[in-house]
């Protein structure tokens, strides 16, 4: 008697983890299919703004690699409607940052033109972005990710970032720049 109560509950808890994991690949599932976030203005329009990285620092978890861009690839670019035409009037990128997840977790794609100053993010092939390139971005080019990162979002959505550079040939050597808004505001460069 004991045999069967045990058999019965041993695939009773089964069933349970059955709809449990279906319930998990439901409710991710659900989480894909959302379109990007917006912000309204007073005028009830809708604005475009700049999507930042959530873990922008290089890590043995989210980044093992400093290289934030590089050039793009034939294969690289999705065909959305946006992407095709941005293609058609300004030919390839010069430089393609990795896909990443913004701060409010949209998975995000980054295309850099040099020559024309801008920067245009995508998320899902639509465009959400296109802006004048920055101090952040020319920072990242140049130097990669940071070891270190800081973000803070003030009231009036102003994005301040620290950047914090360790250099692996002198131990004392530390850069940091302060940005805001992707724009550099203060820079401590050495000891």
């Amino acid at each position: 008697m004991n045999f069967h109560r045990l058999r019965s509950l041993r695939l009773l808890s089964a069933n349970y983890l059955f709809l449990a994991i279906l319930l998990v690949c439901g409710l991710a599932m659900a989480g894909c299919v959302s379109r990007p976030q917006v912000i309204y203005e007073h005028d009830g329009s809708i604005s475009s703004y700049k999507r930042y990285e959530r873990h922008g620092e290089r890590d043995f978890i989210h980044r093992f690699s400093r290289r934030a861009y590089r050039h793009p690839r034939p294969d690289f670019y999705g065909r959305g409607d946006d992407q095709r035409l941005i293609l058609e009037q300004w030919g390839d990128p010069d430089y393609v940052r990795k896909t990443f997840r913004s701060l409010q977790g949209e998975r995000v794609v980054e295309w850099v033109y040099l020559d024309k100053k801008r920067v245009i993010q995508f998320i899902k092939h639509e465009m959400i972005f296109d802006g004048e390139l920055t101090d952040l971005e020319q920072i990242m080019l140049r130097n990669g990710y940071p070891d270190r990162i800081v973000t803070t979002i003030g009231e009036s959505r102003h994005v301040h970032q620290t950047l914090v550079y360790n250099s692996i040939l002198t131990a004392d050597r530390l850069d940091e720049y302060h940005l805001t808004n992707g724009w550099i505001n203060q820079l401590t460069i050495g000891d």
